[in-house]
């Protein structure tokens, strides 16, 4: 049987959403200081 929803963090989409934003935060971390402001905002 399907898990019940109580909230939005019950969505898989949320979960990958998060899981990737963690990804793009961990990647952005080694880009050079001059990209800093033009490419992680």
């Amino acid at each position: 049987m399907s898990e019940k929803i109580e909230s939005f963090r019950d969505l898989n989409v949320y979960k990958l959403a998060v899981e990737l934003q963690q990804e793009i935060f961990v990647l952005t971390k080694r880009f050079p200081k001059e990209e800093l402001y033009s490419l992680t905002d």
